[in-house]
Formats: C-alpha cells, structure tokens, sequence
C-alpha cells in the first residue's frame, strides 16, 4: 500500500489504527479513503470491527456509570486532540 496515513499503531504492521476503524464503523470514514479501502479488505481489521461491535451492544444494554463532569471534560477535550491529529481537515 503506497499511501500509510493513518495506518499502524493497531499492534498490526499496516493497518489502521483505532480511530479509524471507530469512524468506518459509524460511516464517518469515505470510502475512498487509504484506511477504508484496508479496512474493507482487511481480515484482520474486520475481526476487530466486530470486536468493536460486540463492545458497543453490551455497552448500549449495560449503560454507562454516573462520571465526574470533570472526568468527562478531561475525556472529550482528549478525544477531539487526538481526532483532529489524526485528521485535521476534520
């Protein structure tokens, strides 16, 4: 694959990392993207889309415990740096 943006760091030589496989899993990732064209493909990388799947239904049936504000703050500013580092344009 001639294009690695957004590619490794998964544990995985060449295949997206984690933020990536989020976004392709709730159709935020165009599908002409290097990560999305891996992803489709991927053995590999469609086992841990499940995994992610099989992890967001129990969340959904279990709910979430009550969180600090603070916490949840500290949670969401951390989550929109590391997503804009990982796309910008976003």
């Amino acid at each position: 694959m001639a294009d690695k943006v957004g590619l490794a760091g998964s544990g995985t030589a060449g295949c997206p990392r984690e933020e990536f496989l989020a976004r392709f899993s709730m159709d935020e990732l165009p599908a002409d993207t290097p990560e999305a064209r891996h992803i489709a493909r991927c053995p590999e990388c469609r086992q841990r889309l499940a995994a992610l799947a099989e992890a967001m239904r129990l969340w959904e049936r279990n709910g979430v415990p009550p969180c600090d504000t603070a916490v949840l703050k500290r949670i969401r500013e951390g989550f929109h740096r590391k997503l804009h580092e990982s796309d910008p344009d976003r």
